[in-house]
């Protein structure tokens, strides 16, 4: 569990948890270079889902990690804090971690039976075996030619202003419905 990427808001960042955030990158770079992704996304972190998801999992624990970890070296030293505190949200970050992946396995099986997804990835496809364009130029090109349909998306969405006169739980309903027409 090291590498929380624990960090004191006051900008000191403990060496414990940057030495050890070291180490996680580099195992995460050598784990998604064994995937399927190409070398170039491996090191994008837009791309790697694995990073996205770490990230999020921590934001969500981050304040209480936080919180813990300040109370803890003043009793003992920043590398003892830091061990005892990923120790102490280790269940919860595992928790949360699967909880999120299971969100994201969801909505890749909702996406891929999604008209507008399933018309660029045939696109996509066409321009890659039939032009013979590299997946990367084909993908670029199959979003440029099919910007329409991703516009139209937007369509059934209201843009997020603040107003004093809409109940919040407005738009939870209307994102709802939506969720529930797919």
């Amino acid at each position: 569990m090291a590498g929380l990427g624990l960090y004191n808001q006051d900008a000191s960042v403990d060496e414990t948890s940057s030495e050890a955030s070291s180490e996680e990158s580099s195992d995460t770079t050598a784990s998604s270079s064994e995937s399927e992704m190409s070398d170039d996304d491996s090191s994008d972190p837009d791309v790697d889902p694995w990073y996205t998801l770490v990230n999020e999992t921590m934001d969500e624990h981050r304040e209480d990690m936080n919180e813990r970890y300040r109370e803890l070296i003043d009793d003992v030293s920043k590398k003892a804090a830091y061990k005892q505190t990923c120790a102490e949200f280790a269940s919860a970050l595992n928790a949360t971690f699967r909880r999120r992946y299971i969100i994201l396995l969801k909505r890749i099986r909702v996406l891929k039976k999604d008209p507008t997804y399933k018309k660029i990835a045939q696109t996509v496809k066409r321009l890659h075996l039939e032009d013979e364009m590299d997946e990367e130029e084909a993908l670029e090109l199959a979003v440029k030619h099919r910007k329409l349909l991703l516009e139209r998306i937007f369509e059934d969405w209201e843009l997020p202003l603040d107003s004093d006169d809409e109940d919040p739980d407005d738009d939870d309903d209307a994102h709802d419905e939506r969720i529930e027409k797919v």
